[in-house]
């Protein structure tokens, strides 16, 4: 595992829509060559004709249109060379990256108050910024990117009421609500489904293997529904297929069980089988999946907190299991992140009781080991965004 390899500004009262019936349409990014055949493509060529040959120069003004599962519309720009197309990369988005600086930042959440303590790696980690009053009882953190400007906002689910309330960056940080859109057995999934570079409001109901998802380009109204899974999964949406759009996916700890229904492939399901092995965990394992290897993938991965064993299945290398001893514990729970910036994804683990860190960075081989301590404490969870 040592291998490297828009703004959007959304009105306030936006996000406190109630459902509509249809599933809306996205944009998203798309892959030139598998969107060729049923691409409309806007474009003019030096010479005419229309069709890709090689040496001529194809200027690309504006998009393709490609109609997808959902009824999903796929938009994408492009970069023109000559005989061929690419599209250009979207941005590189960092989870738990607060101050926009490409690099992860620590930071941790108390229910009590709703205090999130954050240190910017931007600002040498010091000061600690402070806001109080975020969050509150039975409210739980899903900070993620929900404007799309390349910086996590701070965000708490109600797990009773199913509210989510947001603090935006581009927003100054003034709190907008969706109202009423989980709650109770839903369990929070929020991601990117649709590849816009915002994070899309998504829920999970083990109960039903139901998702659903409210998607951030249609303004949040209406919601898209995929059924998968089942009793005791817990959702663990990425990108699995490095296609820019968040796959929906869930885990099972008893049996070590993961469904995985990849975007790229019209929402065909994946199970462990077709990841390496037969089972990837078992009880009391958690999933902290994420992009190890750098290839701009997912990889599955689960936690023993018993041992402080991470079990990881790499894509780039054919989902080919690596095995990181030791690096956790009991008491500690997994937060893996990019702290160094070099697009993989480091280990690391927070110590609750003692507030203490401890990481792992891929840029230096993971050793030796960082020490980071009381950076939290007993009333303290660690902020994991999605």
């Amino acid at each position: 595992m040592n291998r490297k390899h828009k703004s959007c500004v959304l009105p306030l009262g936006l996000l406190a829509l109630v459902l509509a019936g249809s599933p809306p349409s996205v944009s998203c990014g798309a892959d030139a060559e598998s969107a060729v055949p049923a691409a409309n493509w806007d474009w003019h060529t030096i010479g005419g004709g229309g069709d890709w040959s090689s040496g001529t120069t194809y200027a690309v003004f504006s998009s393709f249109g490609l109609s997808g599962p959902f009824g999903f519309t796929a938009n994408s720009k492009f970069s023109s060379y000559s005989g061929f197309l690419f599209p250009s990369d979207p941005p590189r988005r960092i989870k738990n990256d607060f101050d926009g600086d490409l690099r992860a930042d620590i930071a941790v959440y108390r229910q009590a108050g709703g205090t999130w303590n954050i240190w910017l790696s931007g600002s040498g980690y010091d000061p600690m910024a402070v806001a109080d009053g975020w969050g509150g009882v039975n409210c739980m953190p899903v900070a993620s990117d929900y404007d799309g400007d390349l910086k996590t906002d701070p965000a708490v689910y109600n797990t009773v009421t199913g509210d989510w309330s947001l603090w935006m960056s581009s927003c100054g940080y003034t709190q907008t609500t969706a109202r009423a859109f989980g709650g109770g057995d839903w369990l929070a999934a929020p991601a990117d489904y649709d590849g816009d570079q915002i994070t899309d409001l998504g829920i999970y109901e083990p109960a039903s293997g139901t998702l659903r998802v409210w998607l951030s380009h249609s303004g949040f109204v209406g919601d898209f529904v995929k059924n998968f899974g089942g009793p005791r999964f817990v959702p663990v949406p990425e990108d699995y297929d490095g296609d820019g759009l968040a796959d929906p996916a869930v885990y099972k700890a008893r049996t070590g069980t993961w469904m995985i229904s990849f975007s790229g492939s019209g929402y065909a399901s994946v199970s462990e089988s077709g990841l390496g092995g037969p089972a990837l965990g078992a009880p009391t394992y958690t999933a902290p999946a994420a992009d190890y290897d750098g290839d701009g993938k997912a990889d599955p991965a689960v936690y023993q907190a018993q041992t402080g064993n991470w079990y990881v299945w790499l894509s780039d290398s054919y989902y080919g299991k690596a095995v990181a001893d030791g690096c956790g514990g009991s008491t500690w729970t997994p937060v893996p992140a990019d702290y160094d910036g070099d697009a993989c994804v480091d280990l690391a683990a927070y110590q609750q009781n003692t507030g203490n860190w401890m990481v792992w960075l891929s840029s230096y081989g993971y050793a030796p080991r960082i020490d980071v301590p009381g950076w939290g404490g007993p009333e303290f969870v660690p902020v994991q965004a999605y």
